[in-house]
């Protein structure tokens, strides 16, 4: 029987994948299109997903914490689970890849000036396939165990480049409308972390503060992400494009002395803890997803078939970060991924009716029977 995770490590995985995309490249790719108002695309980005999230936990309590997969079966059908399960399953791998390749870029930059993909392919398969063999409640405890020191370490770098923000760099407001939608268009992809909680459905130990704690654990770390690209755009204006790397750039513009380096090692490290953990996420929700299209396969076979699309695209790719996030953020695929990201919750909403008329022909047919024994 798969043990559940608790509802507490459940808002600690919400709050470890919300930040992983966004404090690093994307604001960079926000900045290339919205300019100084790169903070108000993520604000609507993240607006967006807060009403998905509010839409999953009513989800929760209406179907009782049924699993996703029995909500779709019982209300749209078999072909309709497995076409779904099946995008999201890719999905995940897609995602998995962007952020294993930051990782490895991660590496490059700050930790070794030549540090050949092989030996970095190697250690991060064979870690890969453990945590999908093992399962989302191994890395549930993991970012139990490391959450405190990860969220104090981000925190702490963010506050410290604090008084050299130019408020001036946040006017004129929204003054690129159409940049605004552009910025979160081809950043789509770094949205969408609300799936978690959804695949998750039925495999959480709920209890009546569950829904409450996970829409406010989502509007704490929202408005925490807001502030991080409100003041990234306060420190780098419109050269934010040339400042990809943000969470390490950032800890660098302060007027504290001779600490730089030192700040900027503390950064790289805590976030490299942080990105391991978010891939580890990912390949373990894809490796959920698995199991519940095919229960009769055994775990460590799961695990290699969830590593071979994977290893695939870190071939394809050569783990190239700036060819992958060329093609996550072209026009097309962030066309796919937005119709992915419309698709579940028009699905959800699809169920909810589907179960809600069921229900009331129930009720109708039991009080037509109440009436006829009379």
């Amino acid at each position: 029987m798969v043990k559940k995770i608790t509802s507490r490590q459940l808002c600690l995985l919400l709050c470890i994948s919300v930040i992983s995309l966004k404090f690093l490249f994307f604001p960079a790719i926000a900045s290339l299109y919205a300019k100084n108002d790169s903070y108000i695309s993520v604000f609507l980005g993240l607006l967006i997903d807060m009403v998905v999230v509010l839409l999953i936990v009513y989800t929760m309590k209406h179907f009782n914490n049924m699993s996703f997969k029995e909500i779709l079966i019982n209300n749209v059908g078999k072909i309709a689970f497995y076409v779904m399960y099946t995008l999201i399953f890719f999905y995940l791998i897609l995602k998995a890849l962007l952020v294993v390749k930051e990782v490895h870029h991660y590496f490059l930059e700050f930790l070794y000036e030549d540090f050949s993909w092989i030996w970095f392919t190697i250690p991060i398969i064979v870690l890969l396939m453990y945590v999908c063999a093992k399962g989302m409640h191994a890395v549930a405890r993991s970012v139990e165990m490391l959450f405190v020191v990860i969220a104090v370490g981000i925190v702490l770098t963010l506050l410290i480049p604090i008084g050299s923000i130019n408020l001036e760099y946040l006017q004129p407001f929204f003054t690129h409308p159409t940049g605004v939608v552009q910025g979160l268009f081809h950043s789509v992809v770094a949205y969408g972390d609300w799936l978690i909680v959804l695949l998750l459905m039925g495999k959480v130990k709920l209890n009546e503060k569950s829904g409450r704690n996970i829409i406010l654990t989502c509007l704490v770390v929202y408005v925490f992400v807001v502030l991080f690209i409100v003041e990234y755009v306060g420190l780098f204006k419109n050269i934010g494009i040339y400042k990809p790397y943000a969470f390490s750039d950032m800890p660098l513009y302060t007027d504290l002395p001779n600490n730089s380096a030192r700040i900027d090692w503390l950064s790289s490290i805590i976030w490299t803890f942080d990105l391991m953990l978010q891939v580890c996420i990912l390949m373990s929700l894809a490796s959920g997803t698995l199991k519940d299209m095919f229960p009769k396969i055994k775990p460590h076979f799961c695990s290699v078939i969830c590593i071979i699309p994977l290893f695939a695209g870190m071939v394809v790719f050569y783990l190239n970060l700036g060819r992958l996030l060329k093609v996550v953020t072209s026009v097309w695929c962030s066309a796919v991924i937005l119709g992915f990201h419309v698709l579940i919750p028009l699905v959800l909403v699809m169920c909810i009716v589907i179960d809600s008329v069921k229900k009331r022909k129930v009720v109708e047919v039991q009080n037509a029977k109440k009436v006829n024994q009379k």
